[in-house]
């Protein structure tokens, strides 16, 4: 699966109409804000919240089986907006709009993730900046997301009773 925060950065960048080097995943190498509008996305905390391993018997003439795995949980990202100038505080509900858009809403369904509908308000931030930035809005999303993996498992269906020996017999 295709990692949710690249794929969050890629519909915002869409949306937005930004350059590559305007939206960020945090921690990744950026320059530092030079008053254009930039766009920081961070990955918080992962809540698990029901892990499945379900065995797949082997079709007929067919060796082996399948373990499938599945772990739901749900992500919090914090997308930060700043600007050395009012763009920042002009365009952070484009954030949002751009989480609902039909690009959206495919993605969603072809990377098997849910975006939540309703957020976090957006926190005034910008104290963090200091002289730095002027502007600077945090909100937080959640994701639904679902991870599956499948593996061989050892299945045994030609077991027969004859093949078993009781010692002491």
């Amino acid at each position: 699966m295709r990692e949710p925060i690249k794929i969050i950065r890629d519909i915002i960048k869409d949306f937005m109409g930004l350059d590559e080097d305007k939206i960020y995943i945090y921690n990744q190498d950026f320059k530092s804000n030079t008053g254009d509008l930039q766009v920081i996305i961070q990955f918080q905390s992962s809540t698990p919240y029901s892990n499945i391993n379900k065995f797949i018997p082997a079709d007929q003439g067919v060796e082996g089986a399948i373990q499938s795995l599945r772990l739901l949980t749900r992500e919090d990202y914090t997308i930060n907006i700043l600007s050395k100038n009012t763009d920042a505080r002009i365009r952070k509900e484009e954030i949002l709009l751009a989480l609902m858009t039909q690009e959206a809403q495919d993605k969603q369904g072809e990377y098997n993730f849910k975006i939540s509908n309703i957020s976090s308000s957006f926190i005034d931030v910008s104290e963090v900046e200091a002289s730095g930035s002027l502007n600077r809005y945090a909100i937080t999303i959640s994701l639904l997301t679902s991870y599956t993996k499948e593996i061989l498992a050892p299945y045994y269906d030609s077991f027969t009773i004859e093949d078993a020996t009781v010692e002491g017999s």
